[in-house]
């Protein structure tokens, strides 16, 4: 009897951690929690939405004039707060991927790739027609269309010489509070950030990170591109 009940618990654990859970309007599905620390929620639901949805958010989103998306050497973790915002204003609740390590992306600007210590991005995951939902990334800076994860991982890891190897050495998941990446220990990114008061507490940071990459013509050019030169990479 106490094997069989050991059993069931077992079961309803593991389907829980593994099954849709419906929460409101969305059902949504669970990410491990890359900030989690000791009695910190291990997991996050993420809104589960239709390919055609996803397509939707992403179009609705990239065309917002108050997110800067085209300044992208700077600025990712604003605008990734920013678009989860929007998002939960209209009940999806999304999450922000975090990618560390020596990340270049090509950018707008010929011979002049963007290079990063970490990119942050929004995330949602897409139901599939058969099988568990599948993340999908939400970055309009760097794409016209949601993407795998796999595919940003290629696009931030693009070498822009034959001797130079950019590299995704850490990639984990947050909530769409999680304004900083993890970092080193005691650096405020490395704090879980879970609910709207951390919201609030990002809240002036972030719009002043959004106003000022909202201008770049205001920065000088060599500001802006101090180490982003293929010819700084070398």
């Amino acid at each position: 009897m106490l094997n069989r009940l050991f059993q069931f618990f077992t079961f309803v654990v593991f389907y829980t951690l593994t099954i849709t859970v419906h929460a409101g309007s969305y059902p949504t599905q669970l990410v491990k929690n890359g900030f989690a620390r000791g009695a910190d929620p291990k997991v996050l639901p993420i809104t589960v939405l239709t390919s055609a949805k996803v397509s939707e958010l992403f179009r609705d989103l990239k065309s917002r004039d108050d997110i800067p998306y085209a300044f992208s050497q700077n600025g990712c973790e604003s605008r990734a707060m920013a678009m989860t915002e929007v998002a939960g204003a209209r009940g999806i609740t999304m999450g922000h991927v975090f990618a560390e390590g020596d990340l270049v992306a090509e950018s707008r600007e010929p011979g002049r790739p963007d290079r990063w210590p970490y990119h942050v991005a929004a995330i949602v995951y897409v139901a599939q027609p058969k099988g568990p939902a599948q993340i999908r990334v939400i970055d309009p800076s760097l794409f016209d269309h949601a993407v795998t994860i796999e595919e940003w991982k290629k696009r931030i890891t693009f070498s822009p010489l034959p001797n130079y190897r950019a590299e995704v050495s850490k990639l984990y998941f947050g909530s769409r509070y999680q304004l900083l990446p993890r970092f080193g220990d005691g650096d405020v990114g490395t704090r879980m950030h879970l609910d709207a008061k951390d919201r609030d507490l990002y809240r002036t940071t972030n719009a002043a990170g959004l106003k000022f990459i909202k201008r770049p013509s205001t920065v000088p050019l060599t500001l802006r591109r101090q180490t982003f030169t293929t010819q700084s990479i070398e």
